[in-house]
């Protein structure tokens, strides 16, 4: 299971489920996505996963996040449905 978060504290409480800071469900915790060196593909299939035909990834960063992405390295091959099936680095 995915979801968009608030990038930062100074965003607005509710935000439009077509932003934030992405993240992932796993062993009963919200850990972030590390979205650097996404391609097209990657951001697909999120998208997909979120029910939209299309989107874009945002250059912005939230540096109080830096160190601790759990999901990182993450390659699709557009074959997939769900982010957890595309191959990335082991999660925390």
């Amino acid at each position: 299971m995915n979801r968009l978060t608030k990038s930062n504290e100074e965003d607005e409480t509710e935000l439009p489920r077509q932003s934030g800071s992405l993240e992932i469900y796993h062993k009963n915790n919200w850990l972030p996505v590390c979205f650097k060196n996404w391609g097209r593909i990657e951001m697909d299939v999120v998208c997909k996963q979120f029910g939209f035909r299309a989107g874009a990834t945002s250059s912005e960063k939230d540096e109080t996040l830096m160190d601790s992405y759990s999901m990182t390295n993450l390659t699709c091959t557009i074959s997939e449905n769900r982010l957890d099936a595309c191959a990335f680095d082991a999660l925390n």
